[in-house]
């Protein structure tokens, strides 16, 4: 729901025709503050679901979790002191979105490599426990 918030928020200010300067000041931090909160959300799953297929490891959490940290206060800094517009676009000379995708970016890239790494040192056929699916659709387990 957070997403759909931030899509009608950044559009709101992006397609407005009534900003005055008064308004646009109130608003400009508005639609950035909720694209790093978004991000932030769906990032902060990624993190827990990598977490969770590296085996919980204390070691591995402590790094997603700096990295967590650090990124998304890169994110935030990006976005509240290069984000002075009521539109979408840049008005300066230096262009946020080359900061802020990238950061996101190298999150994603890092978190699936560890799970990719992880699910290929996966091997199912050590486990005591064995999973059949008969022609009913269903799926049985036994130990």
């Amino acid at each position: 729901y957070f997403s759909i918030m931030t899509i009608v928020v950044s559009d709101y200010g992006y397609f407005s025709t009534t900003h005055t300067l008064q308004t646009c000041q109130h608003y400009y931090l508005v639609a950035p503050a909720f694209k790093v909160i978004q991000a932030m959300i769906s990032q902060a799953i990624l993190g827990v679901r990598t977490f969770n297929i590296a085996r919980r490891g204390r070691r591995t959490g402590a790094v997603l979790l700096l990295l967590y940290l650090f990124l998304i206060s890169v994110a935030w800094a990006v976005q509240i002191f290069m984000s002075h517009s009521c539109t979408s676009a840049n008005t300066g000379k230096i262009l946020s979105a080359w900061f802020y995708y990238p950061v996101m970016i190298v999150y994603d890239i890092v978190m699936v490599t560890i799970s990719t790494m992880h699910l290929l040192r996966y091997n199912p056929l050590s486990s005591r426990c064995v999973f059949s699916l008969p022609s009913f659709g269903s799926l049985n387990h036994y130990c």
